[in-house]
């Protein structure tokens, strides 16, 4: 996907740059930033998770290192 694009989606579904990170398996969330930015090409693994994501096909175990306690 474009940065826009890319960024757009991470909005609408409600996660921070670090939240996405932390989902797609990637340490820094910086690396988000220049995704978003068109600074850096999304590759390998991340570019895969991003697609299901995208797709509703991400295991839910993905989504879980974000999930917000019950209050």
């Amino acid at each position: 996907p474009d940065g826009q694009a890319l960024r757009a989606f991470r909005k609408r579904r409600g996660y921070s740059i670090t939240e996405f990170a932390r989902i797609v398996r990637i340490e820094a969330a910086s690396t988000v930033d220049r995704w978003e930015r068109g600074d850096r090409d999304v590759t390998g693994p991340a570019s895969i998770l991003i697609e299901m994501m995208q797709a509703g096909e991400l295991p839910k175990r993905y989504l879980a290192v974000v999930a917000k306690p019950a209050a």
